[in-house]
């Protein structure tokens, strides 16, 4: 046996202990986080704001009270879910070819008086030299295809999907377009990726595909919204810190560890907590928060112009976190169509959104069908007379000792 499980059980049973430790003073800073959610004022926070740097520190926008509570609008009689998600399978060396594979699927759903389900999913094998590496405009450098670069990849073919196949959709019935995830691709944020990186596959590729949507936003009612399940997002509690906390903005860092959860010297402080947390104090079943809105520079300088908005919903089961573009933001009935028909999912899906457990089942690649992938490259590799070849790593995971 690898694992010790005795030795591990033990530690589990370590931890649960100081967990139980720390109860106490996570439910303080819960009740004073529900205390100044419900206190907030907000020119107190805009003229704070304007000492801190709020991207820095992912501050959201605020323009209303934070600790509102808003009813679900009326259910649509007849409406559509449109729902993308992908899988794939990463590029890797110990393949017998450098590739990689995505599978987007898709779900079509239609309610009311003629009801219907359209699923089906796209697999797509990119190996080609200018399909594994993004170069830059002058041709001087390159960014492979790989990890995080590989997984913004896949959320610009699933938008994509998304964006063709809401226009198959009727524009006399409204329709909620849903993805799963963040609509902020903070992952080609760091250092490590170029501008060119960026501009490829957040301005040239997400982003434009959701200004393709907001365009037919403007002749039907449509909305478009990803669903972000058990959030772990604290920027709502961060701006409640700020409003509380007895030190100056410039301190916070120094004395209170504002970026961190653990030094909290005030006894008001409301870190360490997550903004699920609070709302499942301040939310009924079926109730959402006013929008937020997100302050990632990525979106500022690659969004073309839009920004991203999020609220927070009680969907029963849990507080899921929504997150739209600003054209759906800034348009009450849009607004009100993501809410219904995103808590009219979950309903039906026992807490998670139909459309989306239905196109990831479409999207999903199981590790028989990785193993089966393997081979069959392998395979037709040998049968055209090319080169196969595997790390010896690799090859003892097949084999076991005679």
């Amino acid at each position: 046996m690898a694992l010790d499980l005795s030795r591990t059980a033990l530690q589990i049973d370590e931890m649960a202990a100081d967990i139980q430790a720390r109860e106490g003073i996570r439910s303080q800073r819960l009740k004073a986080a529900v205390s100044a959610a419900q206190d907030f004022l907000i020119d107190d926070y805009l003229k704070k704001i304007q000492g801190a740097s709020a991207a820095s520190w992912a501050l959201p926008g605020i323009v209303g009270h934070p600790g509102e509570a808003i009813s679900a609008p009326p259910a649509y009689p007849d409406f559509f879910v449109v729902s993308a998600d992908g899988s794939h399978i990463d590029a890797n060396r110990h393949l017998p070819a450098r590739c990689y594979v995505i599978n987007t699927g898709v779900a079509t759903l239609a309610y009311g008086v003629s009801p219907s389900a359209h699923l089906y999913s796209t697999p797509r094998l990119y190996a080609s030299e200018q399909e594994m590496v993004v170069r830059s405009p002058d041709g001087t450098q390159e960014q492979q295809i790989e990890g995080a670069v590989l997984g913004a990849r896949r959320s610009v073919e699933e938008i994509r999907a998304l964006t063709k196949e809401i226009r198959n959709t009727p524009s006399n019935t409204p329709t909620l377009g849903l993805l799963d995830g963040t609509l902020s691709l903070i992952g080609l944020a760091s250092q490590g990726y170029h501008d060119y990186v960026r501009k490829e596959l957040i301005e040239e590729g997400f982003a434009l595909a959701l200004e393709e949507i907001g365009d037919l936003h403007k002749k039907r009612k449509l909305a478009v919204a990803s669903y972000v399940s058990l959030p772990n997002h604290a920027e709502v509690i961060r701006a409640l810190r700020l409003t509380t906390c007895e030190y100056e903005v410039d301190n916070l860092p120094r004395t209170c560890g504002y970026k961190g959860s653990v030094r909290a010297p005030c006894g008001s402080c409301v870190g360490g907590i997550r903004d699920r947390d609070l709302y499942a104090q301040l939310l009924l079943p079926g109730q959402r928060s006013m929008v937020f809105e997100a302050t990632y520079p990525v979106i500022k300088n690659h969004y073309r112009g839009m920004s991203i908005g999020f609220f927070y919903l009680n969907a029963g089961e849990e507080i899921a976190r929504v997150e739209i573009p600003s054209w759906v933001a800034e348009d009450p009935e849009s607004v009100n169509i993501v809410h219904s028909i995103a808590l009219d999912q979950c309903r039906r899906g026992h807490g998670y959104p139909v459309a989306l457990m239905e196109a990831h089942e479409q999207a999903v690649i199981s590790g028989s069908d990785r193993k089966i992938f393997e081979d069959l490259l392998q395979q037709v590799l040998y049968a055209h007379s090319l080169p196969t070849y595997t790390s010896e790593k690799q090859r003892s995971k097949r084999l076991r000792w005679t």
